[in-house]
């Protein structure tokens, strides 16, 4: 008859039991190559398999190793925090040693009941244990000291051994993790700044081309305009012949043919509106120490162009306004909020009241101007300026043989160069007072040769490419 007793039978459970006690026993190993061998003890059917270990098991270990691996072969569990805290630090400092601790872990109540057995370790333990007998334990420990210093630098040589193998193993990683980082930065900068060009490069050619949609759409517009303006004038004296006045306002037209291209001229040789401010920021100065006295009289910029001081004055809180004859200008100053007209120079000032403006300046506009409209200028200039107020003109410096000879006569509508001590003596020749020449922009800073003549020379090439009269009402 069957059994019935098997159907009582957990498989999986036996299956559990025998899995629990094969890692029990791996545990009890501090590695595979720890030494330790399996000996039978008792007689009969009480004989059991009991692990055995000799001490050099344990000491070929260092550190937090050693201290795990004794956790684990005598007690056959983790370290706790506290315990293996206490004997890391105290094994650091040479407080314990490491068959101290052994001792420690083997004959504690815990050590005994695991009987881990561990050959030559209670001798051991046992003449430590000596050591702590006063002056017997001194003498012992100073003998015991001399019998096993070879042993102990033995134990040096291969402790120091194993440092310097783990330094170098840890150099290497460190070096391949350097170069891998390198090489990664290198890729990622290399390829960072591709990108960078790239754009910067599109965002240029992008720009020229919508700066140059928008001159042909304003010179389009302008000739729009002329256009208009010619059939309104036919359309009024159609068929009868035009008046002198009709024919006035054609040619007058005319002087305004060319507005849209010096526009473009100015962006392509003068530099950016960026640029143009930056350079104005050194006339600032002067605004500022005019008196308080007139501070409500306006500032005047003549032949304002694209309007860069103007903007820079109304960042200041200045009151100024502007006159140029170039509309396309004008329109893009007034879409930029500043105060504009269109007006010839000297019949803008002869229209204004005398001491009524603050300042007036002029930015690369008098190279413009014949000898006789220059003289004019400054002396209404002088006329309609309040008590204390001044004038700034900057132009091309001749003194700089580069302006001179060549950057002077790239703008075609420049008339001559105007050197700075002639200037200087109209401005006071009509009326200005502290009348200075203001150098600016030099082109290089150069190191002297020592030589006079040489060194005059590399002066006049690198020197200051403007300069600027300023001068001043009593």
């Amino acid at each position: 008859m069957p059994n019935n007793s098997l159907n009582d039978i957990d498989v999986d459970e036996i299956m559990e039991k025998i899995r629990e006690e094969v890692a029990k026993r791996k545990s009890a190993t501090p590695g595979a190559d720890s030494g330790g061998v399996y000996r039978q003890r008792g007689t009969g059917n009480e004989k059991r398999n009991v692990h055995l270990f000799i001490l050099e098991d344990f000491l070929k270990y260092h550190d937090e190793e050693f201290i795990k691996n004794a956790y684990h072969v005598i007690l056959k569990r983790t370290p706790d925090p506290e315990g293996y805290k206490t004997y890391l630090t105290r094994l650091r400092s040479g407080e314990l040693s490491k068959t101290d601790i052994l001792g420690r872990l083997r004959y504690s109540k815990e050590g005994r009941e695991k009987r881990t057995q561990i050959r030559g370790l209670l001798l051991r333990t046992i003449i430590s244990a000596s050591f702590r007998i006063p002056i017997i334990g001194y003498i012992i420990d100073i003998l015991v000291l001399l019998a096993r210093l070879p042993k102990i630098l033995k134990n040096n040589r291969e402790f120091e051994s194993y440092t310097n193998i783990r330094l170098t193993q840890l150099s290497q990683v460190d070096e391949e993790i350097r170069e891998l980082f390198s090489s990664s930065s290198k890729a990622t900068l290399k390829t960072l700044t591709t990108i960078s060009t790239a754009q910067q490069a599109v965002e240029k050619i992008t720009s020229a081309i919508t700066t140059e949609l928008n001159y042909y759409k304003l010179n389009m517009l302008e000739q729009e305009r002329r256009l208009f303006l010619f059939l309104e004038e036919a359309r009024k004296r159609l068929p009868e012949p035009f008046t002198a006045q009709q024919l006035e306002n054609m040619l007058t037209e005319e002087d305004h043919l060319l507005d849209a291209m010096y526009l473009t001229f100015e962006d392509r040789f003068r530099g950016t509106r960026g640029d143009i401010k930056e350079r104005l920021k050194t006339y600032l100065p002067y605004i500022e120490q005019l008196s308080e006295k007139n501070k409500d009289a306006p500032l005047l910029d003549i032949g304002c162009g694209r309007g860069e001081w103007l903007e820079l004055l109304k960042e200041k809180g200045y009151k100024a306004q502007g006159v140029d004859l170039n509309r396309i200008m004008i329109q893009q100053c007034k879409d930029r909020g500043l105060d504009v007209m269109e007006a010839d120079v000297i019949a803008f000032l002869r229209k204004q009241e005398a001491n009524s403006l603050r300042a007036i300046t002029g930015f690369h506009i008098i190279e413009h101007l014949t000898l006789r409209t220059l003289v004019t200028l400054f002396d209404e200039a002088l006329r309609v300026l309040a008590p204390g107020g001044l004038v700034i003109f900057e132009t091309p410096n001749p003194e700089n043989i580069v302006v001179g000879a060549c950057n002077f006569y790239i703008d075609p509508t420049h008339r001559n160069p105007l050197p700075p001590d002639p200037i200087k003596f109209i401005a006071e020749q009509r009326g200005f007072v502290r009348v200075e020449i203001l150098r600016l922009h030099r082109l290089k800073e150069i190191q002297p040769t020592g030589q006079e003549l040489l060194d005059d020379v590399l002066h006049r090439f690198t020197m200051e490419q403007d300069y600027s009269i300023i001068g001043y009402k009593e």
